[in-house]
């Protein structure tokens, strides 16, 4: 037996419950001074980040190719450190502060949102809090 074959046949025994797995993840990141981003490209990242979406990777741009509002909440936004809050947007230095500013977010897609949607976005609001 090929030491391939013996591999994927090794690989096959340890995940036979058909869980499904991550072969690997790739993240592009680039970066820009904060300055030079417009205000309104800061609040679309942190929308971004609230409903699960997926985007681009360029600093000047934030070209969202998925958000479903199912995905929304993804993030553990409690146990974030403040630099990760700043690394998606936020302007506050203080984890406190930076919840608020995604509250605010959220309460701004909300208005925008069918009522099932809406609802969703409430709770993750909530959960903010």
């Amino acid at each position: 037996m090929s030491l391939y074959r013996r591999a994927m046949s090794e690989k096959q025994e340890l995940y036979s419950d058909s869980t499904p797995r991550l072969s690997r993840l790739v993240a592009y990141v680039c970066a820009t001074p904060r300055g030079s981003t417009p205000e309104g490209l800061l609040r679309l990242r942190q929308a971004a980040v609230l409903l699960g979406a997926t985007t681009s990777h360029w600093p000047d741009r934030c070209a969202i190719t998925d958000a479903p509002v199912s995905r929304a909440g993804l993030v553990e936004f409690s146990s974030l450190d403040p630099l990760a809050f700043r690394l998606i947007g936020c302007a506050a230095s203080s984890r406190e502060e930076a919840l608020a500013e995604l509250t605010d977010v959220l309460r701004s897609l909300q208005g925008r949102a069918q009522p099932e949607q809406a609802e969703r976005l409430s709770a993750l609001a909530d959960e903010l809090r």
